[in-house]
């Protein structure tokens, strides 16, 4: 008998340990994937090179790490372990608060000072955006520079006390005191939530998620859309609100870093508000183009006005990098367009940054803005002959290869060694030309 019990031990353990390579090679049972910023690696192709070398059994190792059976189910009960045993969360920047208010540490930072730039810093970048709005009104169009709410301002008494208290000497305080007193037209939604959060009949965060919630941005919009409508004295169309939905089925970003987190039991949800809507016909109104250089707080509202609504297109430059455009165009910026044609070819700028990302705004916007204004015949002549061979690179799919091979090969980014490779072609032709 004893011996049976040691073999049916036997069999259970040995059935649990093949469980994953299972799994891995006949999959049946369908695993959720793992939320958040997970960069999933591609398995790479055997070649007898890089079998002799040793970079296939690298590159198979890694790819392997991220696909054996049941990898995801492991990850997230390490993560709930990590959680529910020592108040840790697995997950890159995320602070756990007080009743399990979830945060980012660069939000924390920024309310307590430790991101600050310095008052030169701020005051050269803020004199920067003035000469900037005076080149964009002197063609007609408006400049609005935005402040988003930011979590850690909003819900200060749930940060961990080891973290620090609110400070005044932060990037927010020194920039919005300027901008205030400056020729630019400036929204503070930060100072906003903060004013409204008592009387708000619904959440404007929420304890799980890092952004504004729907309904908390889509108030943004509305008042934007206003804005801009006294501003150009315009009259666009409406948002028409019809009603709420009221659910603890959070939508969109109310729930991403608890999502992030990948617990096997996510934390628990308070009930929140999606508006529901819609844009009144645009027969008689103006729709104007806006050109968007923002944070990640942007994305809730161009999902809100990407269907038609009261711009005619709107094109959004994701951090000033990777461009989305509601004509279902996206590509990652080259830094070398005519920034004076693409002002030329929108009615209205915006700028917009949460408290956590100041210390980085407005992105390069203002120098590259400067930079096309004050460019020579030669500049122009060197960054369109730039920007036409790195195209060409890209419309190439065995030259496109080959440049992604040079570039892994140097451990460089593949924009970084197009850039490399559309100078060197440029600077060939002119030694041909001599």
């Amino acid at each position: 008998m004893e011996n049976k019990t040691k073999q049916y031990i036997f069999i259970l353990i040995f059935g649990l340990i093949s469980l994953p390579l299972l799994q891995f090679w006949i999959p049946f049972k369908y695993e959720d994937p793992l939320k958040g910023a997970v960069e999933l690696i591609n398995k790479p192709n055997f070649e007898r090179k890089t079998w002799w070398s040793g970079e296939f059994q690298t590159k198979y190792e890694l790819w392997f790490n991220q696909h054996f059976g049941f990898r995801n189910t492991a990850v997230r009960v390490h993560n709930q372990l990590a959680f529910s045993l020592f108040n840790t969360a697995k997950a890159n920047g995320v602070i756990i608060g007080k009743e399990n208010y979830l945060y980012e540490l660069n939000y924390i930072n920024a309310l307590t000072g430790k991101d600050f730039i310095g008052t030169s810093k701020i005051e050269e970048r803020s004199k920067q955006l003035e000469i900037v709005n005076k080149l964009i009104e002197e063609q007609g169009k408006l400049l609005i520079v935005t402040f988003a709410a930011g979590k850690a301002s909003y819900f200060p008494s749930f940060i961990p006390n080891e973290y620090g208290k609110p400070v005044y000497k932060t990037n927010y305080n020194y920039y919005s005191n300027i901008l205030q007193k400056s020729t630019i037209h400036f929204i503070d939604f930060n100072k906003w939530f903060l004013k409204i959060k008592e009387d708000s009949p619904y959440p404007l965060f929420s304890k799980t998620g890092i952004h504004w919630t729907m309904y908390g941005s889509l108030n943004v919009t509305d008042s934007l859309i206003k804005y801009i409508e006294r501003k150009k004295n315009i009259d666009m169309p409406s948002i028409i609100k019809t009603g709420q939905l009221i659910s603890d089925s959070l939508q969109g970003s109310d729930n991403d870093i608890n999502e992030g987190m990948n617990l096997f039991f996510p934390i628990k949800t308070e009930k929140l508000a999606y508006p529901i809507y819609h844009f009144e016909p645009s027969e008689g109104k103006v729709k104007p183009k806006l050109l968007v250089i923002a944070d990640s707080y942007f994305w809730s509202i161009y999902d809100q006005l990407k269907t038609p609504s009261c711009f005619s297109e709107i094109t959004f430059r994701f951090y000033n990098k990777e461009v989305r455009n509601t004509n279902g165009n996206s590509w990652t910026s080259s830094g070398l367009e005519d920034w004076k044609e693409e002002i030329n070819n929108h009615d209205i700028i915006l700028l917009m940054s949460t408290e956590a990302n100041l210390s980085n705004f407005p992105w390069g916007f203002s120098d590259q803005l400067l930079n096309a204004y004050n460019e020579t015949e030669e500049q122009k002549v060197r960054r369109l002959t730039i920007l036409k061979n790195e195209n060409s690179i890209k419309e190439n799919a065995a030259w496109l290869a080959s440049v992604k091979h040079k570039a892994e090969e140097r451990n460089i980014s593949l924009d970084s060694m197009i850039r490399l490779d559309a100078i060197y072609l440029m600077e060939m032709d002119k030694m041909k030309k001599q």
